[in-house]
């Protein structure tokens, strides 16, 4: 918590020899979290709970009876009505974690040293996929189409190339146009994780730059028609058409594989 934390006491109620205490507080709280399997991440909020007197070597349990359901299917004890943005909420929970501190506070008798009891709250969220899709795989998916267009113009034909309009200058213009289409959507993605390393979707952005470099690398060998080159020419370049899908498809599989 930081240092606008503010707490305040609610009420309190005795029943049957038991006093009841209700607290009110707000803070701001701050966690690292690891964005790796970004758009298919799963994060865990807590919230770490101690007593306000822990030197007393208190272990606190959480009321379930006050809860309507505590199930494993239901969410209790957050807001229905919270704004989550790109997230939702999946489940929530309560467990213990084992204390391991290097100091005993200047008490003597304190015991939560090592071993203790702590009480946790957690939240577990899941993030939105179709926000991630709609903003940043689905200008990729076009830019491959695209791409594969230009592909297909490829030809050494005359009557073709009349139809076509295929020039060496024309595709590598075509494929800077698509490189910074994809460069901008890149920057933008690492604008949202500026602090985290490579995240899963980035890999996709890294195997578009290589696409383009092939492609383009492919109109150049085939325009100059080298003779060490003639596997380009076969089929009117067809290896290259015909492999370019079943190659990004086992390349995005490859990348899931090795994210996952």
């Amino acid at each position: 918590m930081n240092s606008e934390t503010k707490i305040t006491e609610k009420y309190r109620i005795k029943e049957n020899n038991i006093e009841v205490i209700g607290w009110s507080f707000e803070a701001t709280l701050r966690q690292y979290f690891d964005y790796s399997l970004y758009p298919f991440d799963h994060k865990t909020v807590w919230i770490h709970l101690w007593a306000k007197d822990f030197y007393r070597n208190v272990v606190l349990v959480p009321d379930f009876d006050a809860y309507k359901s505590v199930s494993s299917t239901e969410t209790f004890g957050l807001e229905k009505d919270i704004v989550l943005g790109t997230w939702e909420s999946d489940n929530t929970y309560f467990n213990y974690r084992y204390s391991n501190y290097d100091s005993n506070f200047g008490n003597s008798a304190y015991i939560g040293q090592n071993g203790f009891p702590e009480l946790h709250f957690n939240v577990l969220l899941k993030r939105k996929f179709e926000n991630a899709f709609i903003v940043y795989l689905l200008p990729l998916f076009l830019v491959a189409t695209l791409l594969f267009s230009a592909l297909l113009t490829i030809t050494d034909k005359e009557h073709l190339e009349s139809r076509f309009g295929f020039t060496m200058s024309g595709f590598i213009s075509a494929c800077s146009a698509l490189f910074f289409v994809v460069m901008l959507a890149h920057i933008q993605l690492r604008e949202e994780f500026p602090g985290s390393g490579i995240v899963y979707i980035e890999y996709f952005y890294i195997l578009m730059y290589c696409l383009l470099a092939l492609a383009s690398t492919n109109a150049y060998l085939f325009s100059v028609r080298a003779r060490w080159a003639r596997i380009i020419h076969y089929g009117d370049n067809i290896i290259a058409k015909q492999g370019y899908w079943p190659l990004t498809l086992i390349a995005l599989v490859g990348i899931t594989l090795s994210v996952r």
